[in-house]
């Protein structure tokens, strides 16, 4: 099974914004949904897990097909900029 694990570290600017740093040293400023998806990239959950955990944390209605559709749109957008890659657990 493949499992989301994150890569590089987390930060905020001047702002208060959060960044996330990637490996290369290129850095992105994210929404506080996709530092959470993020930080719960560790490798051992799986993106229901990530999905489940999210709704609780923002408090978004149960079962609403739509949230697992963002998380995967939000690991895609992370892989891309080298933040998370797929591991096999």
């Amino acid at each position: 099974m493949r499992v989301p694990k994150k890569r590089g570290t987390s930060g905020t600017n001047r702002q208060g914004r959060i960044i996330l740093t990637n490996e290369e040293g290129n850095s992105f400023v994210v929404h506080v949904a996709a530092a959470f998806i993020w930080e719960n990239a560790d490798g051992r959950n799986q993106i229901r897990d990530i999905v489940h955990m999210l709704t609780a944390e923002l408090e978004l209605p149960k079962g609403d097909p739509e949230q697992e559709d963002n998380v995967v749109l939000a690991l895609r957008s992370l892989e891309k900029k080298g933040l998370l890659e797929y591991i096999e657990r």
